[in-house]
């Protein structure tokens, strides 16, 4: 059974979070027209803290962290690095690639927060980048693979 809503404004949010509930004291404002909140009631909320129509969500299996601790992803590119493109000896290591074919190319990211299972990506990744999502132990920078796409989940919010 799907609960009542009763949409309100919040008021103010505490700072500290109750250590052995890990609740937060709210004030928030409702129209309660028909009496369904009374003195002294327990609720449980849902908050809208922001839209972010720009934001990327990447799945948390996804991210992986360098030995100095920074977070990054690996890419799928037709294109490798400047810094990849040519060996010790000045020789050229690009080719062509076919349809599926791609370079792995590891790209830093700036993670903002999380969000369900998924990490809130505030820079590093744009829309329609490639995202590799599993195989980490077989893969390194500038490495030729075949790609097999994933069907794209959808994430809803309330």
């Amino acid at each position: 059974e799907d609960p009542d809503w009763i949409e309100g404004e919040l008021l103010f949010s505490d700072v500290t979070v109750e250590p052995s509930t890990g609740s937060v004291n709210l004030r928030a404002k409702f129209k309660n027209v028909d009496n369904t909140l009374l003195p002294g009631m327990y609720a449980r909320a849902v908050l809208e803290e922001g839209i972010r129509d720009s934001g990327i969500l990447i799945p948390q299996s996804s991210l992986l962290y360098s030995p100095k601790g920074e977070p990054y992803v690996y890419l799928l590119k037709k294109e490798k690095k400047d810094s990849e493109k040519n060996d010790n000896k000045g020789g050229n290591l690009h080719r062509t690639l076919t349809a599926n074919e791609y370079y792995i190319v590891m790209q830093s990211v700036l993670i903002d927060r999380d969000y369900e299972n998924n990490w809130l990506i505030s820079s590093g990744l744009k829309e329609g980048d490639l995202l590799v999502l599993n195989g980490f132990q077989k893969i390194h920078e500038g490495d030729i693979v075949i790609a097999k796409e994933k069907e794209q989940s959808q994430v809803n919010s309330k």
